[in-house]
């Protein structure tokens, strides 16, 4: 006869169970934060900067439309005996004409982080899709088949119930006396023998 394997608890199991739920229920939540983060990037990047540095070009532009207007004007008033005239126009001026350099360099990043940063995005989001996906169906089915293990198990441990030798004992005695023959009893087709005879 084999022997019985002797299980008797079950705690590892339930354990790696409710570790199982923990993980979906944490990765999950995880991958919505993720997405999310990954969304507005490319919201900031298609419609914030993207329409942020194109107006700072068309500032910078004015600015430097005006900054010459001004140093044209104070060029046309410089006196005879005035030392370095117009300087705050000029350095006026040239700030204006590095900030529409930087506005258009912006303009240019932001173009160039549009291509890439959309790309990189529908790839991830693919991955994260899939992951998902996994989350989402694998991980119950994988848990649902646990708990098919583990009350299989239960079922298995649960002890074989013993004959009680009593009951079987007093049922054999009982048979014996059914079956004992009576000897006193005469037997079949003979009549008894009365007083007189």
């Amino acid at each position: 006869m084999k022997q019985r394997a002797q299980i008797t608890s079950f705690d590892a199991l339930t354990g790696f169970r409710g570790g199982i739920l923990e993980f979906n229920e944490a990765a999950q939540a995880a991958l919505e934060s993720l997405v999310l983060e990954a969304r507005k990037a490319v919201e900031w990047i298609e419609h914030d900067r993207a329409q942020y540095w194109p107006a700072q070009v068309r500032h910078a532009s004015d600015a430097l439309v005006q900054a010459r207007a001004d140093l044209a004007r104070c060029e046309v008033a410089i006196r005879p005996d005035e030392r370095n005239p117009c300087t705050e126009q000029k350095k006026r001026l040239a700030h204006c004409k590095q900030r529409l350099r930087y506005c258009e360099r912006k303009v240019e990043a932001v173009k160039h982080w549009r291509r890439i940063l959309n790309h990189e995005c529908t790839e991830f989001l693919g991955r994260v899709n899939k992951l998902s996906g996994f989350l989402e169906m694998e991980l119950p089915n994988a848990v649902a088949t646990l708990d098919r293990l583990i009350r299989a198990l239960e079922d298995y441990a649960q002890p074989i119930p013993l004959p009680n030798r009593d009951s079987s004992s007093s049922s054999v005695t009982g048979n014996s006396r059914k079956t004992k023959p009576d000897h006193t009893s005469p037997p079949p087709n003979i009549k008894p023998l009365s007083a007189g005879q």
